[in-house]
């Protein structure tokens, strides 16, 4: 019973992101709010927890930065780095919310095989500017994930985090928060589809052996 009211708390925080991003037009301030927000979502959490949400975040501003470099999107009001600020915030969000949502188990052992993977796809983004050439890629290397990483945690996972891209694309899209520049819709839509997904599994994969003593209740 308390996880299913957890869960309810958890869709309406989510909610509560979406319209704080799609209707506050003052980056700062939306920084501040979803701030604000989240601080049930870590409230006497184990300190693992706190250290994975500033390292996903770090390592995607990285990506984030390499992938506009390469013209594969854009901002519409950046800050810093070409980034508003709460960008600076939001992948430790999504994760974390998925981790404390999904309550799913996760594997043992950290790999190096799942590591070379997520750094190679991560690449692909910096290093690609053919947008048709980066989707046929991006979507064999998931495929070729798949392969090695298919229990229905996994699938889960990547599913999810595929739901949350939909839903976080077409807000940020339909409110002109970023844009996906000399790219058909329909195109762009997949890649972000393939990217959140990816992102799912090799969360999972990577991070959760770190998160798996942690129980969720």
């Amino acid at each position: 019973m308390r996880y299913s009211s957890n869960r309810i708390f958890l869709v309406i925080q989510l909610i509560a992101t979406i319209a704080i991003l799609a209707l506050m037009p003052n980056n700062l301030v939306v920084s501040l709010l979803l701030i604000v927000l989240w601080i049930p979502l870590f409230w006497k959490r184990p300190k693992i927890e706190w250290l994975i949400f500033i390292i996903v975040n770090i390592i995607f501003v990285f990506n984030d930065v390499a992938a506009i470099q390469n013209h594969f999107f854009q901002f519409t009001k950046p800050d810093i780095f070409n980034l508003p600020y709460w960008e600076f915030l939001m992948w430790g969000f999504y994760l974390q919310h998925a981790h404390r949502f999904l309550n799913l188990s996760y594997p043992n052992r950290f790999e190096w095989k799942g590591f070379l993977l997520a750094i190679v796809f991560s690449a692909l983004f910096g290093l690609i500017s053919d947008r048709s050439l980066l989707l046929v890629l991006s979507t064999s290397w998931l495929f070729l994930s798949f392969v090695f990483y298919h229990q229905k945690e996994d699938f889960l996972f990547c599913g999810y985090l595929m739901l949350l891209g939909t839903i976080f694309e077409f807000v940020g899209i339909r409110q002109n928060l970023w844009s996906y520049p000399n790219q058909e819709y329909h195109t762009a839509w997949i890649q972000f589809v393939v990217m959140w997904g990816f992102v799912g599994l090799f969360f999972r994969r990577l991070v959760g052996p770190f998160l798996s003593s942690q129980k969720i209740s």
